[in-house]
C-alpha cells in the first residue's frame, strides 16, 4: 500500500512537470506598432518643446489643465522615436537631460524604453516616464501661416519638420 501511494505521488508529479514544462507565457501585450498614440506625462513636472519659429508649447504635462499631446511612436534601432503628430518633429531627450530640462526636436532622434504596465504602456527614459494610451488617436492636418495662399499638410509617419508658425486643426 506504500508502494502504491509513492506510485501515485510520483505519476501526479510527473503529470503537474509535464503540464508546467508545455505551458509558454505568452505577453499580454504585443509589441508596439507603429502608430499614433497619446503620452500622458507621469513625471513630477512639464516638459516642453522648442522648435524655431514657435511659441514653446507644452507636449506632456502634470497638471489637470494640460491636454496631452498626440505622438507617432516609430520603431527605431531597437527602441523608439516618439514623433510629435502635431508638428513640432522628432523629440529627443539628451542622455544627461535634467527636470524642467525642454526637448530639442529637429536635430536628432533617440531611442525610448517601452514597456507594457496595466492596460497602458509606459515609456521610460532615465528618470522620465510616460503612459501611452495604446488606443489610436485622430490624425491632425497643420496650416501653415507664412504662405500667401494657407494650405493644410496631413501629417503622416515619419513626422513632419517645421520651422514657421502654424495652425493645428483636428481632420
Amino acid at each position: 500500500m506504500f508502494s502504491n501511494a509513492i506510485a501515485f505521488f510520483l505519476v501526479l508529479s510527473l503529470t503537474i512537470f509535464n503540464a508546467t514544462a508545455q505551458y509558454q507565457y505568452k505577453p499580454r501585450w504585443s509589441p508596439l506598432e507603429e502608430g499614433v498614440y497619446t503620452i500622458v506625462s507621469r513625471s513630477h513636472f512639464d516638459l516642453g518643446v522648442q522648435t524655431p519659429g514657435l511659441v514653446q508649447q507644452p507636449v506632456v504635462g502634470t497638471h489637470d489643465n494640460t491636454p496631452p499631446q498626440t505622438w507617432n511612436i516609430v520603431p527605431f534601432e531597437g527602441g523608439y522615436t516618439i514623433q510629435s503628430v502635431e508638428g513640432t518633429g522628432f523629440a529627443f531627450v539628451e542622455p544627461d537631460a535634467k527636470k524642467g530640462d525642454l526637448v530639442n526636436t529637429c536635430e536628432k532622434a533617440t531611442t525610448w524604453t517601452i514597456s507594457p504596465v496595466g492596460d497602458f504602456f509606459f515609456i521610460k527614459f532615465n528618470n522620465l516616464a510616460w503612459r501611452v494610451d495604446p488606443r489610436p488617436k485622430p490624425v491632425y492636418s497643420v496650416s501653415t501661416r507664412q504662405m500667401a495662399a494657407p494650405r493644410t499638410v496631413s501629417l503622416q509617419p515619419p513626422g513632419l519638420f517645421v520651422n514657421q508658425q502654424l495652425n493645428i486643426t483636428r481632420q
